[in-house]
């Protein structure tokens, strides 16, 4: 520790507030809360602190402290400044993604249904949210196999009498934007659909048996049997609604478990009295507190949907101040011990998967000759045609799993032409010059030889001390290359496959970018289209970064959610551009 941090602790005032420490370039490592600066502060001097936290000091160099008037004021400050400027020994929510709802547009004419990432207050009917993201995605795939409610957003009054759309030819819409339905009849459908997400499957079920029993008595046995299928989605879906209170309520459920140093605090989503869904987060180092504070900074203190929380463990006074928690009592005691049964399953199969996954680096360790566990893996790839718009990728993986948020794409500046040894060399010194970011413990190559001895001199050149190893595809096998030559790792061997999902991983990003910015040169003459602004731009590139080879008018129309003639407009003008080249 500094003594300019030394000397910035003894003079903190007794006043609430927030304090930073900061490394030498004056970024923020670290960022606290306290209800006495004073008090706290003098717990780095004379406490016992965790080891993370010692790494922090040693590094910090300077301390500043804002004070507040209350400690809740503090605290929404401090979660303020983590957003802003995610401290590298904060303890932080690696998954602060929004969750997908269903929304029923039920303020619309004829209501449409689709996903969303946000429940906004704009009359519409919002389901969920839906953990994991498939779970809402199977169950609308369920939905409009038997249902025929539109997935689209067009403007109904505007495109009447039109031609229909695939859907309404595939029995998956009625087709109101052609005028093939009144509205009395569509609204029918869409009552149902309300009613079987509002947990009333079991009452549309006995109605709907009730019809087919009439319709087969009265011998319209394909009627009947459309009914029939629709029961049986009904129920498909009703199988993942898990009644677990018999209040019709709205809340969330949040379950606890430890062991091991590591914490895990499960939400459980329930909605209309019914568990739509549940997610794990989990910590490491931390403590129970500082575990709650990061849950509630990153996962409730923004847009989120507004419910009362119901917690199996102990909540901070603080956060009761800032968020809605209910009392626990007899009338949740079934949906609490659901939830902390699924915190402890969660957390014995992370446990089991870090057990897992830290045998295999260090048998990566000692099959491949590295001289550290391998903890940290960065994979590189370049893409690119010719030279032309050339792209590199770096992808990380930590502790043998991805880590998305640490991803980071390179525009080739400085090589002309398609020379790879000289574009791998420029990405791995643009790499080395953000020294913020932490080192890798093994860097992992797309290519040969080559490759290999190009990165090799970029890393001796910058005097770094990290393994380097490149991995290139052969006939029957990918093979291993380090700087001696090629390592014997076995085929299908568990640390083989390990350095093919950091290859194949780093290829995908790379080409992905690599279509995106070859899209993105074709939009000249996209982008006189009338019709064509900049919020439908942006939905077409992103849709043909993904979908580079599609031909077909209504399938881009679909994914874009743009009119067939104007799909049709942009397919022909890329056709010219691509003949052109």
């Amino acid at each position: 520790m500094s003594e300019e941090v030394k000397r910035a602790i003894l003079s903190a005032p007794e006043k609430s507030g927030v304090y930073i420490f900061k490394d030498r370039a004056g970024e923020p490592l670290y960022i606290g809360k306290a209800k006495s600066l004073k008090n706290r502060l003098k717990s780095y001097l004379y406490g016992s602190v965790p080891y993370k936290i010692k790494v922090m000091l040693q590094k910090a160099v300077s301390l500043e402290f804002i004070t507040t008037e209350t400690e809740l004021d503090a605290f929404i400050l401090e979660s303020n400044l983590i957003k802003t400027h995610k401290p590298p020994f904060n303890v932080m929510l690696k998954d602060d993604k929004n969750y997908p709802y269903i929304k029923v547009a039920i303020k619309d004419p004829f209501p449409y249904i689709e996903i969303v990432r946000r429940a906004e207050k704009d009359g519409s009917l919002y389901f969920g949210p839906y953990v994991p993201a498939w779970a809402v995605r199977e169950t609308l795939k369920v939905i409009t196999q038997s249902f025929p409610i539109r997935r689209c957003k067009t403007n109904i009054a505007k495109a009447k009498y039109r031609r229909p759309c695939l859907n309404y030819q595939m029995g998956k819409c009625l087709g109101p934007c052609s005028g093939e339905v009144g509205r009395q009849e569509y609204m029918k459908v869409v009552e149902e659909v309300v009613q079987l997400l509002e947990g009333k499957g079991r009452e549309l079920i006995e109605r709907l048996e009730k019809e087919m029993k009439e319709a087969a008595e009265a011998l319209e046995f394909e009627r009947a049997a459309r009914i029939r299928d629709k029961i049986f989605s009904i129920k498909k879906i009703m199988e993942r609604q898990k009644v677990l209170l018999e209040q019709k309520v709205d809340l969330d459920v949040l379950g606890f478990a430890k062991e091991g140093g590591v914490i895990c605090l499960c939400l459980v989503f329930v909605r209309n009295g019914m568990v739509v869904g549940e997610k794990p987060f989990f910590f490491e180092e931390a403590e129970p507190e500082e575990a709650f504070e990061a849950l509630v900074r990153e996962f409730y203190m923004e847009d989120r949907e507004k419910v009362p929380i119901l917690s199996a463990a102990p909540v901070p006074l603080l956060l009761k101040q800032t968020l809605e928690f209910i009392e626990p009592d007899a009338n949740y005691k079934n949906v609490l011990v659901f939830a902390q049964i699924k915190a402890r399953e969660h957390l014995t199969e992370y446990l089991e998967g870090r057990r897992s996954r830290r045998r295999l680096l260090e048998e990566a360790r000692v099959l491949l000759g590295l001289r550290r566990l391998p903890f940290r893996i960065e994979g590189y790839d370049i893409s690119n045609i010719q030279g032309e718009e050339a792209v590199g990728s770096m992808v990380v993986f930590e502790d043998g799993e991805p880590a998305k948020s640490e991803y980071r794409r390179f525009r080739i500046k400085c090589v002309e032409g398609p020379n790879d040894y000289a574009m791998h060399q420029e990405v791995i010194r643009r790499r080395i010059a953000h020294s913020e970011w932490r080192r890798p413990d093994l860097i992992l190559i797309d290519g040969g030889v080559g490759q290999l001895n190009s990165v090799l001199e970029v890393i001796r050149e910058a005097r770094w001390d990290v393994d380097v190893l490149a991995i290139s595809k052969g006939e029957d096998r990918d093979y291993i290359w380090g700087p001696s030559g090629a390592l014997d790792v076995p085929k299908g061997h568990p640390v083989y496959h390990l350095l093919q999902r950091v290859r194949d991983e780093s290829h995908r990003f790379a080409v992905s970018y690599h279509r995106r910015l070859r899209a993105k040169a074709s939009f000249e003459g996209i982008e006189a289209i009338k019709g064509i602004g900049p919020k439908r731009r942006e939905r077409i590139l992103k849709f043909l970064a993904e979908h580079p080879d599609v031909e077909d008018p209504e399938e881009l129309a679909k994914g874009c959610g743009i009119p067939v003639r104007l799909a049709s407009e942009v397919l022909r003008i890329l056709r010219e551009e691509k003949a052109c080249r």
